[in-house]
């Protein structure tokens, strides 16, 4: 049965909160007969039975009615998720129809003089995560 109510454990405390309340990183308690959704990691598992074929027949169907020329489905092999990204990326920038364009010259007006404007200290600005450098 699916719960609206499951028993975590977050930060090595046991506590009950709703379903809809779970977070990354939280541990679910699971007891016998409950049903989980595909995206929970089971960690530790005894006499688990999985109705794997069920949604593989599901997601099977769908596929095999909705896969068009105009708007084909396409499998991306997820196991290691930086890959999966980086090669949905190349697909989907695969698919836009891409040419060269010259570019014409440009003649920019001479800088005009300093106002004293000063930049706000990085300590003091949100900055996004630079992740590609990760990549580099």
């Amino acid at each position: 049965m699916v719960r609206t109510e499951v028993t975590v454990v977050r930060d090595g405390l046991t506590a009950r909160v709703p379903s809809a309340e779970l977070v990354p990183g939280d541990l679910v308690v699971l007891e016998a007969g409950d049903q989980v959704g595909a995206d929970l990691r089971l960690v530790t598992t005894k006499e688990l039975r999985v109705k794997e074929p069920d949604y593989s027949r599901a997601k099977y169907e769908v596929m095999v009615h909705t896969d068009v020329a105009e708007s084909p489905w396409y499998a991306v092999e997820g196991d290691d998720k930086r890959r999966a990204r980086i090669n949905m990326i190349a697909h989907l920038l695969s698919t836009i129809d891409y040419h060269e364009v010259t570019a014409p010259k440009i003649k920019l007006p001479a800088r005009p003089p300093s106002s004293g404007h000063q930049r706000t200290a990085r300590a003091l600005q949100r900055e996004v995560p630079d992740h590609a450098a990760k990549l580099v």
